[in-house]
């Protein structure tokens, strides 16, 4: 997996955008409080498995990840970020465009190489700095989660990165 590019903000400033042809922000990786994403699992594990092994950077603790797709579903709204931006009348919309450039800048060619088109590549960037937008509006008009919620969504993640244990002989059993 190779990043096409992150797009971040820190509290209220104004949305940055990093590519891979560039260091890694020292700003983002110094961090030392919390990371809020839309489906947050995604990018903690992008960070975990990628980021920090391509950057030799260490990756944030599992404690300083908020997941406001978690927050949506814990004021009963739907986890999609479109779906709880239209549920809160936010102004803020997402780009319904973004999915169709994941598709084309991120699915091999019948060639097998990529497409890296600079006009798709910079639409994905607008595309990638307005999702930070409409995340962090919408997060600013939602309940916050609770000490409990974000306890209980940090160990559903480390539920799902630890796995399940399988009693692999039995399985064969039931199988035979």
């Amino acid at each position: 997996t190779v990043p096409l590019c992150m797009a971040y903000a820190f509290d209220d400033e104004p949305v940055q955008l990093w590519t891979p042809d560039r260091a890694f922000p020292a700003r983002v990786y110094q961090h030392k409080g919390q990371f809020r994403a839309h489906n947050a699992g995604f990018d903690r594990l992008i960070y975990q498995y990628v980021i920090s092994e391509d950057y030799k950077v260490i990756p944030p603790d599992l404690t300083q990840w908020y997941c406001t797709a978690a927050q949506a579903a814990a004021n009963c709204l739907p986890r999609s970020l479109d779906d709880v931006g239209r549920a809160v009348k936010s102004e803020m919309r997402k780009d319904y465009r973004g999915a169709q450039l994941i598709r084309l800048l991120s699915i091999p060619q019948a060639d097998g190489t990529f497409n890296n088109d600079p006009t798709l590549m910079r639409e994905m960037y607008r595309y990638c700095e307005r999702d930070v937008e409409v995340m962090r509006a919408i997060s600013k008009r939602l309940r916050q989660l609770t000490d409990d919620e974000l306890e209980d969504y940090q160990v559903n993640e480390e539920i799902n990165d630890r796995g399940v244990k399988i009693d692999v002989e039995l399985c064969r059993a039931a199988i035979q």
